[in-house]
């Protein structure tokens, strides 16, 4: 039970007291009046405590949540592999939330859209149909629908595509659906997926379901231009902070001592090798991503994502049938220039890959 003396600590204390939502015969719970099915929870607490006694009572009635207050910063307590992946598997299943938290109208990752634009036209002409996967707030799609094509956004964040819908031109639509899922009878003679939609998700079965899909929605002779994140310079930088790896699950308090940052929220450049590890053994890059809005309060994250070498991304996209025709490292905002892999710009790989008249098959 909380004590009134402390209403004041925070406003979200005072709604929950406000509506007698904690209750005096269920320490540790909340009242929230969130159903969710709580059938697994015995199995998942005695997978995450196998080593000692869960400190809150396990009968969690439906509609309730556990509350802790604490008063200082406190690391996760992951003290085995099984906790390290239920932390894991909780920080995928946010990605959405975290990606909405993002202001995406100012980001610095949105500074470049008129050369972006400038670039993207030498493959989109008049009329043309394009998709674009992972749209975002639309600056894109907007753009080129602009300059004559009729563009199609699509995106996974309710969030981002209201601001879209917002500033929408003629010629451009947009709509709420995962790229891993998308499906379309009238196929697009360009699509493009720029900034690391490839990637963002950890297992690479989802990012080549993406890919799959791309091929798919365009025409036979179909362009697609899309763009991840060089892992060469990510393993540079990391090296020199000594941040790789063997293997993430057996250092775990090397990750539990990472240090957090506000990178992806504020300025995107996700390279600092100081706020990176890299696992070896799976090629995932992890990161402890804060997040802050006036509606919420402060959030951090575990993000993993997948980066890419110039003869790995060239591999995917053939392997979903595609004809790579370019790969090479560039610098946001200057698409057209190719940089050494290792160079300190070279954050992006860009991939211009054809779609066979004839097509192929999927391996």
């Amino acid at each position: 039970m909380i004590n009134r003396r402390f209403k004041k600590i925070s406003p979200y204390l005072d709604d929950l007291l406000a509506n007698d939502w904690i209750s005096s015969y269920t320490p540790g719970m909340v009242n929230t009046q969130f159903h969710i099915d709580h059938g697994n929870l015995p199995k998942k607490i005695a997978a995450a405590y196998a080593d000692g006694k869960f400190p809150l009572n396990q009968k969690l009635p439906e509609g309730h949540e556990w509350l802790a207050i604490v008063f200082s910063d406190q690391q996760p307590y992951l003290k085995n592999e099984n906790q390290l992946t239920m932390y894991l598997e909780y920080s995928k299943s946010v990605l959405v939330h975290a990606y909405s938290m993002m202001n995406m109208r100012d980001h610095g990752w949105t500074r470049y859209t008129e050369e972006e634009l400038s670039f993207l036209s030498r493959f989109v002409f008049p009329n043309c149909r394009v998709l674009d996967v992972g749209c975002g707030t639309g600056r894109l799609t907007n753009g080129l629908a602009r300059k004559g094509a009729s563009v199609h956004g699509i995106d996974f964040s309710k969030k981002q595509l209201e601001i879209a819908e917002e500033a929408k031109v003629e010629d451009a639509s947009f709509q709420l659906v995962d790229a891993r899922k998308y499906s379309t009878r009238k196929k697009y003679d360009r699509v493009i997926c720029m900034y690391d939609v490839v990637g963002s998700f950890p297992d690479e079965k989802d990012n080549l379901r993406i890919l799959k899909k791309i091929y798919k929605n365009l025409k036979p002779g179909g362009i697609a231009v899309l763009s991840v994140m060089n892992m060469e310079l990510t393993r540079k930088n990391c090296q020199i902070k000594k941040n790789v790896v063997p293997d993430i699950y057996g250092s775990i308090d090397r990750l539990l001592r990472l240090n957090g940052s506000n990178t992806m929220q504020s300025t995107g450049d996700v390279f600092n090798g100081e706020f990176i590890i890299i696992d070896d053994s799976t090629g995932l890059c992890y990161r402890k991503e804060q997040f802050f809005s006036e509606n919420y309060l402060p959030l951090e994250y575990l993000i993993r994502d997948r980066r890419y070498t110039k003869q790995e991304i060239s591999r995917l996209v053939q392997k979903v049938g595609f004809d790579v025709e370019e790969c090479y490292c560039f610098r946001a905002g200057f698409l057209e220039d190719e940089l050494k892999s290792t160079d300190p710009h070279a954050k992006e790989i860009l991939v211009v890959a054809r779609k066979p008249n004839k097509g192929k098959f999927f391996h």
